[in-house]
């Protein structure tokens, strides 16, 4: 495949890159350590054998070489986890375009899984080997919370999603951009979790602010101190010795005070510093980025201020917090602290601050998630340029599409079908593992694909926007005594009562009423679908009970569909293709014969012979 070869090609040149840092990160440390130790060496001798300006001499260029080392060292580590960023994201891709091993991605969205939502257990939108999991490139917080929103519970108006297809068809010619938004959340691990402790900080009211006397105290007395204690030096007066004391007992009772207040306000921008300087990377790389897309330069403007840049407002917050860092070094601080109120001071640097941007960092922390979601979507289509971008219709209820596919299926065990339900309701019947719940799950995840924005597995997808309800993986509920029957149940009737509110409606059911006899199961399902059979109302129910296909006689909506298999020297074969009407076969006791189970009446399941269908067992 070609598309995977050319991942494979950036994945080998991202490689290559980082073994060339690698190289250059353990030489830069080797010289890191040969200038402290010639360093010491020089310094030592100088001091020893000449004088102390040729030992403080070499002092000095030793440490401003071990300094230029230091950052240097820095910059090269830093790349060289850029390059492994970059050669992951496009190994990973190449997984997801030949289907193995995808399944093992970290972030599988299984916090987003809701049994009660309409359509999203049912579609395998969230978990192990869900759709969530397949194409989610996000890494903070806000960003897989956006994607879950574009996944479950988009904004289903059509000029919205007009919007975001744009934006993402935008974003797919934009590989080198997505990659590198990715591969800064890959090496940014502090993101994924939720920053609202570090919101909350920043929107606090202004604090210390409001007492301008405690402000003009904290300047005024370490200076009367310090003037004390510089008179006490030249004179050794007692009166000063003792004034000088007091005064540093007043600091510190000063500091005790205010130790609760202020350690609250300082100890979270602290534990967010790494955070903070993450952020500060994705805003650099948004920030001079232009866009053509609508909803892009919305949410790249979000990020701009005549005022401030993004970007520029969180180095600040940066510089702030490595100024609070110093509380991590004890004696230090404890000084610094006590003559010069060096807490107080931090306290009131964050409050002029959080009160010319602290309102902004919550909607910038947001545009970056969005943007995040978006590029996951974008992914999609990098990775299958041949899926096609979805067409959405004026007309009600219409779902056209031509090669659909499953989405998380490879393309080489891929089987497409053309299905169109254009005021029809399709009754799918056909053998056990045929392909008829596979269909199901494949009109409705790239439905889910089409709203959030994102290209969809098939040829072509004309399609309008509709409400969409699922039944088909129905649990039990232990806790609240709900049987799996009475669970679907509330299933079905959710759907019907979604029906009647006479809005455009989607809806794919599989296997209705499964929990009973076969009598009441037949004439439910029949009765379910009379319901439905409404003129806003499209979808497919899958069944094995054939009761339901005579429906299509007396009404023209209801249309049969079915999957067939063939039988090849004692093996079952299936096509996965849709054929018109009625099923003729089943096979569920010839495939408990393969599996070993003998039939308990002493009857044999025999498979029919190549092409002869009707020797297969009638339903």
């Amino acid at each position: 495949m070609e598309q995977s070869r050319e991942f494979e090609r950036r994945a080998e040149r991202f490689q290559k890159a980082e073994r060339a840092l690698d190289k250059q990160f353990r030489r830069v440390s080797n010289m890191r350590l040969a200038v402290f130790l010639l360093g010491l060496a020089a310094a030592i001798l100088g001091y020893s054998y000449c004088n102390a300006l040729w030992g403080s001499l070499a002092l000095v260029v030793t440490v401003g070489l071990f300094a230029v080392l230091v950052v240097r060292h820095q910059h090269i580590a830093g790349e060289r986890d850029r390059y492994a960023a970059l050669a992951a994201i496009n190994q990973q891709n190449i997984r997801r375009i030949t289907g193995e091993g995808w399944d093992g991605f970290l972030l599988t969205g299984e916090e987003f899984s809701d049994g009660q939502h309409p359509y999203s257990d049912d579609l395998n939108l969230f978990g192990h080997a869900s759709l969530f999991q397949w194409l989610n490139t996000t890494h903070s917080w806000h960003g897989r919370g956006y994607l879950r929103n574009l996944l479950a519970d988009p904004d289903r108006s059509l000029a919205a999603i007009r919007r975001r297809q744009e934006a993402v068809k935008e974003l797919a010619r934009e590989l080198e951009f997505c990659q590198e938004l990715q591969a800064l959340g890959l090496n940014a691990q502090q993101v994924h979790d939720d920053p609202e402790k570090l919101f909350a900080i920043c929107e606090q009211e202004r604090g210390f602010f409001r007492y301008p006397w405690l402000r003009l105290m904290i300047i005024a007395l370490p200076i009367f101190t310090i003037t004390v204690w510089v008179g006490w030096f030249y004179n050794r007066a007692a009166e000063y010795l003792l004034l000088g004391c007091g005064l540093l007992l007043l600091h510190m009772l000063i500091n005790l005070v205010g130790f609760s207040k202020v350690s609250e306000r300082l100890s979270v921008v602290g534990d967010f510093r790494e955070r903070i300087r993450h952020y500060q990377r994705f805003f650099e790389l948004l920030e001079p980025k232009s866009f053509v897309a609508p909803l892009l330069i919305e949410l790249r403007h979000q990020l701009l201020d005549q005022k401030v840049l993004a970007s520029q407002a969180i180095r600040r917050l940066d510089s702030l917090s490595g100024l609070i860092e110093m509380r991590s070094n004890p004696i230090v601080h404890f000084v610094v602290n006590v003559v010069l109120f060096w807490d107080f001071h931090c306290v009131f640097s964050l409050d002029r601050w959080r009160q010319a941007n602290g309102a902004r960092v919550r909607p910038w922390v947001e545009t970056l998630g969005r943007i995040e979601a978006l590029s996951s979507l974008a992914m999609v289509a990098q990775i299958n340029p041949h899926w096609a971008w979805p067409e959405f219709s004026d007309i009600p209820v219409q779902f056209e599409a031509m090669g659909l596919g499953h989405p998380l299926l490879p393309a080489e065990r891929c089987v497409v079908n053309n299905v169109e339900l254009n005021d029809k309701i399709l009754v799918i019947t056909g053998s056990n593992m045929a392909g008829k719940t596979t269909l199901l799950r494949t009109v409705g995840a790239n439905l889910v694909l089409a709203y959030a924005g994102a290209p969809v597995c098939a040829v072509s997808l004309r399609c309008s926007v509709m409400n969409l309800h699922t039944s088909m993986r129905i649990q039990d509920d232990l806790h609240s005594g709900i049987s799996t029957f009475y669970a679907e149940l509330l299933r079905i009737r959710s759907i019907l009562d979604d029906s009647r509110r006479q809005q455009p409606l989607l809806f794919l059911i599989d296997e209705v009423f499964r929990g009973t006899n076969s009598e009441d199961r037949a004439l439910g399902a029949k009765s379910v679908v009379l319901n439905l059979n409404r003129p806003w109302v499209v979808g497919l129910i899958a069944t094995h009970d054939l009761e339901i296909c005579e429906l299509a006689d007396s009404h023209a909506r209801i249309r049969n569909y079915h999957f067939m298999e063939t039988y090849e020297k004692g093996e079952i074969r299936f096509d996965y293709r849709l054929h018109t009407g009625r099923s003729q076969t089943r096979n569920a006791q010839f495939l408990m014969k393969m599996v070993g189970i003998e039939m308990a009446s002493g009857e044999t399941a025999q498979a029919p012979g190549t092409g002869e269908a009707e020797n297969a067992v009638k339903n």
